[in-house]
């Protein structure tokens, strides 16, 4: 079926963002198309201003009809829109003072693995955890599911070796993000609502299907969470994103009577924020805590003294990395070809961390 014009003009806009290196693209009705460049600033294009009629067809020709009467009804939709040969975006549709407006994250083509991304070497050894339950935490667009994505990707282009063998992964999102080519790895990806009714449902799937690691891309409710935890105990490697603003939130995020299952699942604990580059973008900065019985005991009891934080301020081993000390890794890098300063934050930034979060 050929394409219709509205369509056509949008992947038009979709492509050239790509082509320009914009991480977003905003559109609303009345404005020309804004994207938000490298340098962290937003840029209208030349295009004229949308027109109301052409702002509902453009963005409406992003989704199929199923999501277009969810649109209708919820006045909001959050999926995921693929351009063979280009990459994935992630739509945003929401209603602004009675009219359509759109958010559109420019997603990597390729995800990027642990290394790229400038993480801690620490998240390469959790990732080739056998079974548990990992958690990547932070507040909403802070880059979570790019750092599972980096997990699941170092997962899929590291050796046989490396990662004891190959992995057979299952990802359940809503939408899908980062897609991924299967290489090491054996990777299946099922989005919510097109693959499968529900978090819940597609967990207890997945323990099925002769799974090795099971990748969610936000636990956000207590019937997944459950399903996250029981597989985690059963013996898959579970991965999840959750939003909290801190690393001692991460207790509150499951019911009292939960705590002890979550205790013994758990295995590391992931916080993190996006700090600005100094050359434009964004790049992770992260605290890592590896479990132990010490951080059990926390998590199981009720002690204020107990935050998960302090265990990373006082564990100077290779079972924590506190933000600090990530910060201080970003911002003395060094160019790998000529072995120069190349920092990654700006002294600024850096000092901002240290302050913040001190022993931490």
């Amino acid at each position: 079926m050929p394409m219709k014009e509205p369509e056509q003009n949008m992947r038009k806009i979709l492509v050239d963002a790509r082509n320009r290196g914009a991480s977003e693209v905003h559109m609303a009705v009345n404005m020309p198309v804004v994207f938000r460049m490298p340098d962290g600033m937003l840029e209208r294009q030349p295009q004229d201003v949308l027109s109301l009629a052409q702002m509902e067809s453009y963005t409406l020709s992003l989704l199929n009809a199923a999501q277009q009467e969810s649109f209708w009804r919820d006045r909001d939709s959050d999926t995921s829109y693929y351009i063979e040969g280009i990459g994935n975006f992630r739509v945003n549709l929401s209603y602004n003072r009675g009219t359509v407006g759109a958010s559109i994250r420019v997603l990597p083509p390729i995800p990027k693995t642990i290394r790229e991304l400038f993480l801690p070497k620490l998240l390469e050894d959790i990732a080739c955890l056998e079974k548990g339950l990992v958690l990547i935490t932070g507040g909403a667009s802070e880059g979570k599911s790019t750092t599972m994505a980096g997990m699941i990707q170092y997962l899929n282009m590291s050796p046989i070796n490396r990662t004891k063998d190959r992995r057979h992964i299952i990802t359940i999102e809503n939408p899908i993000e980062h897609t991924f080519e299967s290489r090491h790895a054996l990777i299946r990806q099922r989005e919510i609502g097109r693959d499968v009714v529900s978090f819940p449902r597609a967990i207890a799937a997945a323990t099925r299907e002769d799974v090795d690691v099971i990748a969610i891309g936000e636990m956000r409710d207590a019937e997944s969470s459950e399903a996250a935890i029981q597989a985690a105990v059963r013996g898959q490697l579970v991965i999840s994103t959750a939003q909290t603003h801190s690393i001692d939130e991460v207790p509150s995020l499951f019911p009292r009577e939960r705590r002890r299952s979550l205790a013994l699942a758990l295995k590391a604990v992931i916080y993190q924020e996006l700090l600005p580059c100094a050359k434009g973008g964004k790049v992770v900065c992260c605290q890592v805590l590896v479990s132990t019985h010490g951080v059990a005991n926390a998590i199981m009891g009720d002690e204020i003294h107990h935050k998960l934080s302090t265990f990373i301020a006082h564990n100077r081993t290779e079972n924590a990395v506190r933000m600090v000390d990530c910060a201080k890794t970003l911002f003395e890098h060094r160019d790998e070809k000529t072995d120069r300063p190349d920092p990654l934050i700006s002294e600024t930034t850096f000092r901002s961390i240290l302050e913040r979060f001190k022993g931490y």
